[in-house]
């Protein structure tokens, strides 16, 4: 037997409850999402390493094109990247994010142009849900002004908090205890939900622990409302 032969069956051979896997997700879902599903999997499967990486959406993208993570969690790429493939979990839509009784919330109905009047405290330029806002005010000719930027939402949070500028992101990013220090509001009507999913790189080969870590993210996040596109 060829030794690349030998190295795809002791792949294939290699036992479900060993090894080692490395998953990149949004900070925001490493820090508020993943804990519980991550010790989940650890109970269940005690003896293989798991290595997170906490990235924004364009260096996650960059790292599965090369080859570093074996699954990422994150928004599906756009434009379509023939070499990532998406399996789809759940929709978010965006929200926006003030201070509590900011004037904001007292409209019926919050337009871009409302927004673009604020000082913006956002995630940096490689964040998914900034380039979705920024190519919406551009859109519409609107100009606006990014007063702060940060690594991460909980980062913005606590800036808006203290009245330093209001923010966009998607609503996975804002937590049941927020709503007692924030004022947040649904912009759906505003700019499209974001689908996300799980990213890999295509013709990666999988190992068992990847594959029994992708069918647990698939049952504690998935929606179960994916359609073929």
């Amino acid at each position: 037997m060829s030794e690349g032969l030998e190295n795809l069956k002791m792949q294939m051979d290699y036992p479900e409850h060993r090894g080692s896997i490395v998953v990149g997700a949004y900070p925001d879902l490493v820090l508020n999402h993943l804990p519980s599903i991550v010790k989940e999997f650890r109970d269940q499967f005690p003896q293989v390493q798991i290595k997170l990486a906490a990235r924004s959406y364009a260096p996650l993208i960059e790292m599965v094109l090369a080859g570093d993570l074996d699954i990422g969690l994150g928004t599906e790429p756009e434009p379509h990247n023939p070499s990532v493939e998406f399996k789809y979990l759940y929709s978010s839509n965006f929200v926006v994010v003030t201070p509590l009784d900011h004037e904001l919330l007292n409209l019926p109905n919050i337009a871009l142009e409302d927004i673009a009047r604020w000082p913006l405290i956002l995630l940096g330029q490689g964040s998914h849900s900034r380039r979705t806002l920024e190519q919406a005010f551009k859109r519409r000719g609107l100009e606006y002004s990014v007063t702060l930027e940060m690594d991460i939402m909980e980062m913005v949070k606590r800036y808006v908090e203290i009245d330093m500028g209001i923010s966009v992101t998607h609503e996975y990013a804002v937590q049941d205890e927020d709503t007692s220090k924030l004022g947040i509001r649904d912009l759906s009507g505003i700019l499209p939900s974001t689908r996300m999913g799980l990213l890999t790189l295509k013709g990666k080969f999988l190992s068992r622990p990847v594959r029994d870590f992708s069918n647990t993210l698939v049952a504690r996040l998935g929606d179960g409302t994916e359609v073929e596109r």
